[in-house]
C-alpha cells in the first residue's frame, strides 16, 4: 500500500491554460478495493478555466510504476459520456418564482385560478436558480453570472446568491394593467475571462399577473321582511325575532377567502356603558367565500339575539373583508366602520311607531313672499316620531306642490343625514341640520338654493308647498299645498345706485336723487345689486355679472359698462359731453348684464343729473329791499347790517346759506387784515329768485377806524348746484362798492368853572359848571356824575350826585359848550382828589376837577360865639333853599347852552330863577 507519511509530488507539464493542476489539492491515498486487496488511489485535482470552451469528451490514461520502473498497463477513463460534456461553460435558467407580497405563489400555471391578481401599485418578489447546461447539480459561483427580470419589455437586474441562485423585489410600472414576466441571462461567466460561454436557456419561462385596481364591493346589509329582503339600515326590529343579515359582496378579479360581519349592541356590547359603539367593543361573525371567483356572492350570517335589548336600542353593523389581491371593502367605500357615523347599517330594536308631522312646525325663508334665486333659503318642518327620525327612509320636498314632474323637489334621507335632488329639480340641496323639540318630535331644517335656470314667468301663481315621508317603501306621512309657505321667485336682479360723487372741481354733495354737474364733468356711481322683486341686497355673485350705466344726453346715448364684484357692489364714471345739453335733467338708468338662465334685469332709473350751463347773477334789489341793498353804510352802525341778496339761477343755488365775503377798501386798495366772510339764510325760494337775507358784522377784523373817502366791496361766494360762479355785480371780479358815511358820538368834556373860589372855607358849598361838547355827526348822551377820592381808595359822591344821583348829558350831533352843573361841600381842609365819572367807570376816572384848596375854619372869642353861629345858619338854610331850586329845576327844565362870554351873565344872574314861575323858565328855555 502507499505509505501515508511518503512525500509525494504532483507536476503538470502542459494544458494549465485549460485546466490548471490543483498540487496542493491533489493528494494520494490508500482504498479497499472489492477484490479485498488495498489500491493506492492518486487524485488529480484540477481547475477548469471558463477560457476553455465545451469539450465533448476527454480521455483520461493513468499508469503507475515502481520502483524499477516495472508497469503492469495503462488504466484508461473517459469524461463527457452519457450526453454530458467532458467539459462545459454554458448556463441556463433551470428555475423561476414569482410571489405578491403576502408570499403567495403567483407562478403557479396549474392552478384553475392562473393567472393570479395583485393590488395596483404591489411590488413582486422574484427568486429562481441558475445551472451549468445539463447539469442537475452543478451550479455556477455568484459572481459568475447575472440574471435580469423582463417585465412587460421592461428589464430589472436581479441579485445574484450563492449555489446559482437569483432574487429581486421589483415594482411594476404604474401604467400597466397585466404583467408578463419572464427571466434572462445578461452575464455567463466572469467577465473578460469567458470563451464559448453562452445562456442555453432556450425559451425562458414566462408568468403572468393580473393589475387589480378594483377593490371588491360590499352591497347593502339586508333583512329579510314580509316584502323580501330589504336594506336593514334605519329599519325598526321587533325584538321578539332574531336578527338575521345578508350581505352580497362583489368581485371583479378575484374574490378572497372569508367575509365578516362586526356588530354592536346597544346596553348588551357596551363594556364601559358611555354610549358609544367602540371598535374594541364590537363582536364579529365569519363567513366563507368561494376564493378566486369572480362576480356576486350572498352570505347569510347567523342569527343575532335582540330579545334582551331596552326599547329604541341601535344596533351598529359593518362588513369587514378583502379580495384575493388585499383590497378591502373600505378601500372602496363600502362596508363601512366602527362607530355609529361610519356604520354600514344601523337599526333600532323597537315596535315600530306611527309618523306624523306637526301642522304648525312648517316654516320657509322668504323675503317678504319672495325665493330668491342663486341664494340658500331654508325649508323647516317638524316630525313626530316616537322611534327616532333616523328610521325613516326618505323625507321629500316639493317646493310647488306634488305634480308629475321633479321640479323642485328635493330629498333627504334622515337615516344618513345625506340630501340629493333630481338632475332637471332645479334646486341644489345644500345641507340639513335636525334639533329635538321633545323626545318624539324634531325640527328638521332643510337648506337649498333655487337654480337661475328654474322657470318662472311674468304674473304667475305663487307656488304651494308640499312633503312626503316614506317608510319600507310606503309613504307614512303627507302634506300637500302648504298655503301659508306660499311664494313666488325673484330671479330679477336690480343695480341700486347708492353714492353719488362729482369728480370734476368744483365737486358738491348730490342732493337727494339728483347730481348737479357742469357740462363736461365726470360723475361716478357706486351702487350695489339687489334683488327687484324683494329688495334684498345680493349676495351670491354669479359669474361675469355687469352693470351698464346710461345718460341720454340730448340725442346722444352716453354709456359705460363696468363689472360687478363679488361683494355685490359696483362702481363706474362717466364723463358727460362739453356741451349744452337740450334738456338739463337727464335720468341716469343702471341695468344689470350677463343675468344667468331665465334670470332678467330691472332697470333702475332713480337718479338723475342735472347739467346748468348758465351761470347764477345776483341783484340788489332797492324796490324791494331799500335799507339793506348795500347802497351806503353808517360807520357806527356797522356791528349791524342787514343785507338782502336776491340770485337770480334757473336750477338754483346750493343749499343752504349764501356765502358772502367783504373787504374794506382805502386809496383804491384793498386793506390787508380787513377781509371777512359771512352768510345769508334763505327766506324766499323761489322758482328762479331766492331772496337771502341776513344780520351781519362789517366791522373791520383788525378794528382799524373808518375814515372819510373808505368804502366796501361786497361780493357773493357761493356758486349754484352745478358749480357755476356768479357773474355781473356782487361777483368777486366785480364786487359791489359800498359808500361808507362817517357817522359817530364824540361827546367829551371841555372846561369847568368853580363858584365861588377855589379856596373855599371848610363846609362851604362849592358849585362846579362843567361844559361840554360833541363834535360828531351822531348824538348820544353821558351820565356823568361828581366824586371825591378819599382814603381808602374809596369813592364819595358830591352833594348833587348823592342827591339825584349821575347827571344824563345829552350831546345833539355836533353841539358844543352843553352846561351840567354840580355841588360839593368842602368837608375837610386841604386839596380834594374831585373826578368826573362818566358811565359809571370808575377804573377810568374820566376827568379830575382840580385847583380847589380848602382852608379850615377861622378861630374867634368865646363871645362872639353865639352871634357867629347865628350867621352860619342862617347861611345854611339860605344854601339848602337853594339846593332845593337847583334840584326842581335840573328836574323840570332842559339842558342849557352857553356861549363862553356869556359865563358872567349866569353868574349875576343866578338867585333871579329860584324866584321866577315855571312858566318863565319854559320860557326862557324856548328863547335859548
Amino acid at each position: 500500500g502507499w505509505d501515508p507519511t511518503g512525500s509525494h509530488l504532483f507536476s503538470q507539464s502542459s494544458g494549465s491554460s485549460y485546466a490548471a493542476l490543483d498540487e496542493s489539492a491533489s493528494y494520494v491515498g490508500n482504498e479497499m478495493h472489492n477484490d479485498g486487496w488495498n489500491d493506492v488511489v492518486a487524485h488529480w485535482m484540477f481547475e477548469v478555466s471558463w477560457g476553455w470552451d465545451d469539450v465533448d469528451s476527454i480521455r483520461w490514461v493513468a499508469q503507475a510504476f515502481d520502483s524499477t520502473g516495472e508497469t503492469v498497463w495503462p488504466a484508461v477513463s473517459f469524461s463527457g459520456q452519457s450526453g454530458a460534456k467532458a467539459v462545459e461553460n454554458d448556463l441556463q435558467v433551470d428555475s423561476f418564482e414569482v410571489r405578491d407580497e403576502a408570499d403567495r405563489l403567483l407562478s403557479n400555471q396549474y392552478s384553475p385560478f392562473y393567472p393570479f391578481p395583485i393590488m395596483y401599485g404591489a411590488e413582486v418578489n422574484i427568486t429562481g436558480t441558475v445551472r451549468f447546461q445539463d447539469s442537475t447539480g452543478t451550479r455556477p459561483d455568484s459572481g459568475d453570472y447575472s440574471v435580469g427580470l423582463n417585465l412587460s419589455g421592461n428589464l430589472f437586474a436581479l441579485s445574484s446568491e450563492g449555489e446559482g441562485g437569483y432574487s429581486g423585489i421589483v415594482p411594476p410600472p404604474s401604467s400597466l394593467s397585466q404583467l408578463t414576466m419572464s427571466p434572462m441571462m445578461l452575464v455567463v461567466g466572469p467577465t473578460g475571462s469567458a470563451n464559448g460561454a453562452i445562456d442555453v436557456t432556450g425559451v425562458p419561462p414566462e408568468v403572468v399577473v393580473r393589475i387589480d385596481s378594483n377593490p371588491p364591493v360590499a352591497g347593502p346589509i339586508e333583512i329579510n321582511t314580509n316584502i323580501g329582503l330589504q336594506p336593514a339600515h334605519s329599519k325598526v326590529w321587533d325584538p321578539v325575532d332574531p336578527l338575521t343579515l345578508f350581505v352580497t359582496v362583489d368581485e371583479g378579479e378575484a374574490r378572497g377567502e372569508t367575509v365578516a360581519l362586526r356588530y354592536w349592541r346597544e346596553n348588551v356590547d357596551d363594556l364601559n356603558m358611555d354610549g358609544i359603539a367602540d371598535e374594541d367593543e364590537y363582536l364579529s361573525l365569519q363567513m366563507p367565500l368561494s376564493s378566486g371567483m369572480t362576480g356576486q356572492q350572498q352570505v347569510q350570517f347567523p342569527a343575532l339575539d335582540v330579545s334582551s335589548l331596552p326599547f329604541n336600542s341601535m344596533v351598529h353593523l359593518y362588513i369587514e373583508g378583502t379580495d384575493w389581491a388585499g383590497y378591502s371593502y373600505q378601500d372602496g367605500g363600502t362596508g363601512g366602520g366602527p362607530g355609529a357615523e361610519n356604520s354600514w347599517a344601523s337599526l333600532v330594536v323597537a315596535t315600530d311607531e306611527p309618523t306624523n308631522l306637526v301642522s304648525t312646525g312648517y316654516d320657509l325663508d322668504r323675503e317678504i313672499g319672495f325665493l330668491l334665486a342663486g341664494e340658500p333659503h331654508v325649508f323647516t318642518l317638524q316630525i313626530d316620531e316616537a322611534n327616532g327620525i333616523h328610521t325613516l327612509d326618505n323625507i321629500t320636498v316639493m317646493l310647488c306642490g306634488d305634480g308629475p314632474s321633479n321640479l323642485g323637489e328635493f330629498s333627504y334621507d334622515p337615516s344618513r343625514g345625506t340630501m340629493w335632488t333630481a338632475d332637471d329639480s332645479m334646486v341644489s340641496p345644500l345641507g340639513a341640520q335636525t334639533s329635538e323639540i321633545t323626545s318624539a318630535i324634531t325640527q328638521i331644517s332643510l337648506g337649498f338654493e333655487l337654480s337661475w335656470d328654474y322657470p318662472w314667468e311674468d304674473g304667475q301663481l305663487g307656488c304651494k308647498p308640499s312633503i312626503s315621508i316614506e317608510d319600507d317603501l310606503n309613504t307614512v306621512a303627507y302634506q300637500n299645498n302648504i298655503g301659508e309657505l306660499t311664494w313666488e321667485l325673484d330671479n330679477k336682479f336690480m343695480a341700486v345706485p347708492e353714492v353719488l360723487l362729482d369728480l370734476t372741481p368744483p365737486s358738491f354733495e348730490p342732493t337727494d336723487d339728483t347730481l348737479y354737474l357742469r357740462q363736461g364733468d365726470e360723475f361716478q356711481m357706486d351702487g350695489s345689486i339687489f334683488y327687484a322683486g324683494s329688495q334684498v341686497i345680493a349676495s351670491e355673485i354669479p359669474d361675469d355679472l355687469q352693470v351698464e350705466i346710461e345718460v341720454i344726453y340730448g340725442t346722444q346715448e352716453v354709456d359705460v359698462v363696468v363689472d360687478v364684484s363679488s361683494d355685490g357692489t359696483f362702481s363706474g364714471s362717466m364723463i358727460l359731453p362739453a356741451r349744452v345739453p337740450l334738456n338739463p335733467e337727464m335720468v341716469v338708468t343702471t341695468s344689470v348684464l350677463n343675468v344667468p338662465g331665465s334670470g332678467s334685469s330691472l332697470p333702475n332709473s332713480d337718479i338723475s343729473v342735472i347739467v346748468d350751463s348758465k351761470a347764477p347773477q345776483a341783484l340788489f334789489n332797492l324796490a324791494d329791499y331799500p335799507d339793506s341793498s348795500l347802497t351806503i353804510l353808517d360807520s357806527d352802525l356797522l356791528g349791524d347790517v342787514t343785507v338782502t341778496v336776491t340770485m337770480v339761477d334757473e336750477i338754483g343755488m346750493m343749499d343752504g346759506p349764501l356765502q358772502v365775503s367783504w373787504v374794506y377798501v382805502r386809496s383804491n386798495g384793498p386793506v390787508a387784515g380787513t377781509e371777512a366772510s359771512g352768510e345769508l339764510v334763505m327766506i324766499i325760494d323761489d322758482d328762479t329768485n331766492d331772496v337771502y337775507q341776513s344780520e351781519l358784522d362789517l366791522n373791520p377784523l383788525n378794528d382799524m377806524r373808518v375814515e372819510a373817502g373808505d368804502y366796501l366791496w361786497f361780493w357773493i361766494t357761493s356758486t349754484d348746484k352745478s358749480g357755476n360762479e356768479i357773474i355781473g355785480s356782487g361777483s368777486e371780479s366785480a364786487p359791489r362798492q359800498v359808500t361808507l358815511r362817517i357817522m359817530e358820538f364824540l361827546g367829551q368834556y371841555t372846561r369847568s368853572v368853580i363858584k365861588p373860589s377855589l379856596t373855599p372855607i371848610q363846609g362851604e358849598i362849592l358849585t362846579i359848571e362843567t361844559f361840554w361838547e360833541n363834535p360828531g355827526k351822531r348824538e348820544g348822551e353821558l351820565t356823568v356824575g361828581l366824586y371825591e377820592l378819599i382814603e381808602g381808595g374809596q369813592w364819595r359822591e358830591s352833594l348833587s350826585t348823592a342827591s339825584s344821583g349821575p347827571l344824563p348829558v345829552e350831546l345833539p350831533a355836533e353841539s358844543s359848550s352843553v352846561y351840567a352843573e354840580f355841588k360839593w361841600e368842602s368837608w375837610q381842609p386841604g386839596q380834594p382828589n374831585l373826578y368826573l365819572i362818566v358811565d359809571g367807570d370808575f377804573d377810568n376816572p374820566y376827568q379830575a376837577i382840580t385847583g380847589i384848596n380848602v382852608q379850615p375854619q377861622p378861630t374867634t372869642d368865646a363871645g362872639g360865639e353865639e352871634s357867629q353861629m347865628m350867621v352860619l345858619g342862617g347861611v345854611l338854610i339860605v344854601v339848602i333853599l337853594g339846593i332845593a331850586m337847583f334840584m326842581l329845576r335840573g328836574r323840570d327844565a332842559d339842558d342849557y347852552y352857553y356861549e363862553d362870554d356869556e359865563e358872567d351873565y349866569y353868574e349875576d344872574e343866578a338867585w333871579e330863577y329860584e324866584d321866577e314861575e315855571p312858566e318863565e323858565e319854559d320860557a326862557d328855555d324856548d328863547a335859548e
